[in-house]
């Protein structure tokens, strides 16, 4: 991991993932073929990779306009070469997004 753990860690705010099958489908909307399975393992991954660095934002403060430069830029930051866990990642926060 590129940063050392912080007292900013937060990450009990965060608690977004669909619960309904509307919800679901709206994510898929944004991330079309979405599953709840993958948007259990992007959540993850996005607490495990950014929370140490800084508070975790939640994903529906920001649109999937606004999501895509930041991700690639804390892609860089945090050192994340993983594609997978990136993908993982960028799905979640772009399928919970406003």
């Amino acid at each position: 991991m590129a940063c050392t753990s912080s007292s900013k860690n937060k990450t009990n705010t965060l608690s977004i993932l669909p619960t309904s099958t509307n919800e679901l489908s709206d994510a898929q909307l944004k991330v079309p073929g979405i599953t709840m399975e993958r948007l259990s393992a992007g959540k993850k991954i996005y607490i495990l990779k950014c929370s140490g660095c800084h508070a975790l934002k939640n994903p529906s403060l920001y649109s999937v306009d606004k999501w895509e430069p930041i991700l690639q830029k804390m892609f860089i930051k945090a050192k994340l070469t993983d594609e997978e866990e990136k993908m993982l990642i960028r799905d979640y926060v772009m399928a919970i997004s406003k």
